[in-house]
């Protein structure tokens, strides 16, 4: 008994009429296998797409065809969010609350919006100055402390860029919010030990305590954002000191619990800060 067979030809159209070249470039398998993936970035924002399946049996007048239109997943829209304050921003005091309102998702009115709070400690992002996430939840009003900027060679004053995304359940997004803000240093270096170690014998163990990761991380992250500024010319007092804190951070970080690929990256951006450290004098690590 002869084996017959099945021959399969996708193709696909936008919403404008114009073919998809459906071939290893746009798709993993291409257009003659039953199964059609389209690789990520090839189908535009905001377009509907029609595909088209055409299956025939060689050696027999018999074939058969479907079709199916997408529509696009389009982010959520109609809203506005604010920041306040934006001045006088004090490094481990003052909280920095986002408000968002009126946004909307079309596809789905029931599911709840997804809102991350997140920072760069500069003016630019990339692989010298990731995005630090400082929250991500259904929360359309949250506030949390932010870290100090670095220090820029053109800036008088570092800064950090706050952005706040929204996004629905499906994972299409919007930037709802971007802004450049400077956050002051309380202490000067010469007092900036003792008093990062009043801060973590008793606003850092209060939240370990309390074992938020919503709050444990984003003060870790603006803690050891200073204890990495601090100027490494110090005594042998002074790093031992240093040493305890980012031992503490560290400590309270990774005892955290993990339920997400999220809460990974997150407290393990922060763990990235708080092992970072100037290089030493080698005169200073005699002791």
């Amino acid at each position: 008994m002869a084996i017959l067979n099945k021959k399969y030809k996708w193709s696909a159209k936008d919403q404008t009429g114009m073919n998809l070249d459906l071939n290893e470039v746009s798709t993993s398998t291409g257009s003659q296998s039953a199964n059609l993936v389209i690789r990520s970035g090839v189908l535009q924002p905001r377009q509907s797409y029609t595909f088209s399946l055409n299956v025939s049996q060689s050696g027999r007048v018999q074939w058969g065809s479907a079709s199916i239109t997408i529509l696009p997943n389009n982010p959520p829209h109609g809203g506005l969010c604010d920041l306040s304050p934006q001045s006088d921003i004090r490094l481990l005091d003052t909280l920095v609350t986002y408000n968002c309102s009126g946004w909307q998702d079309e596809e789905s009115e029931a599911s709840q919006l997804i809102y991350t709070f997140q920072v760069a400690p500069c003016e630019s992002t990339g692989p010298a100055c990731p995005l630090l996430t400082l929250y991500r939840g259904t929360r359309s009003t949250y506030g949390t402390l932010v870290p100090m900027g670095i220090p820029s060679p053109v800036k008088s004053r570092p800064v950090i860029i706050v952005t706040v995304q929204v996004e629905d359940f499906l994972g299409a997004k919007v930037i709802a919010l971007n802004r450049v803000l400077s956050v002051e240093n309380p202490a000067g270096d010469k007092v900036a030990s003792q008093w990062l170690t009043n801060k973590r014998r008793t606003e850092l163990w209060a939240l370990v305590q309390h074992g938020n990761p919503q709050e444990i991380i984003p003060y870790s992250i603006a803690l050891t954002s200073q204890l990495n500024q601090m100027e490494s010319g110090q005594t042998a007092r002074e790093l031992k000191v240093r040493r305890e804190i980012r031992e503490n951070v560290t400590q309270a970080l990774a005892s955290l619990p993990v339920s997400s690929l999220m809460d990974v990256d997150q407290i393990s951006s922060a763990l990235s800060l708080s092992t970072v450290c100037n290089p030493l004098p080698l005169n200073i690590l005699s002791y």
